[in-house]
């Protein structure tokens, strides 16, 4: 028996609703499963995260946040940022367990330091991912204690809004620079310094760092990656604060044109670069490089200001030889200068 026309568009129509049918079911259930799959991941970065109060004898002086990545024997393992830190300071759970936390090491320049606590204090622990894949657009969460422990465990979300960026910060004893930073949008608060940067698998990419908001800015957070942390984070377990090299220059932009003529320096090309306007005694640089050098160079980094030049030298150690590249009487030289720690 022939199918008229009018049945086979029925029969189709139907078919269709019911093939469409099927796979909604199936794209709801693959959503839900993901969602349970995410709750997962966030409920474990949460179980991780603490809070963190600074105090100056008995007077509290403030509080920020922390994450415990590591477990082993009877202590656990917490980063936060240093910033946070004061002589006395209180680990807090997400059962609200206090317990007291003795600080290892330190990296000022990076604003990165490494708390111990007792294993009885740590719930979970969250693994650390690799910065280096981090990529604009990826989806982000972040697990803090914004204002302190009443807030304790809150949770934002976003993206990556960009990577590598320049980022100066300052503190009340010196100017520091952390570059590369990780640009996001979720929303930080104050107390949300040294709490967790996530990817979608719950690994850390970044610490939080509220000392690189300005007031006036909204929707611009930023956190240092995580593998430059990592690095150092063997020496800080061992209790070594972190010290870094410094050339021991006073050194201005190309294009600061007023400071050059404040030092009487006159340059003969317009390239980018950082001039030596002074250099200090017994530094790596003295009989080195010379007051006029155009610094365009250190090892693989191209520098361009003065800021990829403190940059570039937390790369290396103290005693460690590197190359800089220099314009010298419009020439370009490389010179090996061994590097002494920062005074």
């Amino acid at each position: 028996m022939k199918m008229n026309k009018k049945k086979r568009e029925y029969l189709l129509i139907i078919f269709s609703f019911f093939i469409g049918c099927i796979v909604g079911m199936l794209f709801l259930q693959t959503r839900k499963e993901d969602n349970q799959e995410l709750k997962k991941i966030i409920q474990n970065a949460q179980d991780a995260e603490v809070t963190i109060e600074s105090y100056n004898g008995t007077v509290r002086e403030g509080t920020g946040s922390g994450f415990i990545y590591k477990v082993k024997n009877n202590k656990a393992y917490v980063l936060t940022n240093e910033h946070v830190l004061s002589e006395k300071v209180m680990v807090i759970n997400q059962d609200g367990k206090e317990c007291e936390g003795t600080i290892l090491g330190k990296d000022k320049s990076m604003d990165t330091a490494v708390v111990e606590i007792n294993k009885n204090c740590a719930k979970k622990t969250v693994k650390l991912g690799d910065s280096e894949k981090v990529e604009v657009g990826d989806n982000i969460f972040t697990i803090t204690s914004p204002i302190g422990k009443e807030y304790q465990g809150t949770i934002t979300k976003g993206i990556v809004s960009g990577v590598n960026r320049t980022v100066s910060i300052s503190s009340e004893e010196e100017q520091e620079w952390i570059m590369n930073a990780i640009q996001f949008d979720a929303m930080i608060n104050p107390g949300s310094s040294g709490g967790a940067l996530l990817n979608e698998k719950g690994q850390v990419i970044g610490i939080c760092s509220l000392k690189l908001i300005k007031e006036e800015i909204e929707g611009m957070s930023f956190a240092i990656p995580i593998n430059g942390v990592k690095k150092n984070l063997e020496a800080l377990e061992k209790g070594n604060d972190i010290k870094y090299p410094e050339l021991g220059i006073a050194m201005v932009n190309t294009n600061n044109t007023e400071a050059l003529q404040e030092y009487n320096i006159s340059l003969t090309t317009d390239i980018a670069g950082v001039v030596i306007i002074d250099i200090k005694k017994d530094s790596s640089a003295e009989k080195r490089l010379q007051k006029g050098d155009i610094i365009v160079g250190i090892e693989d980094s191209v520098i361009k200001d003065t800021d990829q030049v403190k940059y570039a030298l937390t790369n290396y150690k103290v005693g460690e030889t590197v190359n800089i590249k220099v314009i010298r009487n419009s020439k370009e030289k490389t010179i090996k200068v061994v590097l002494k720690e920062a005074s």
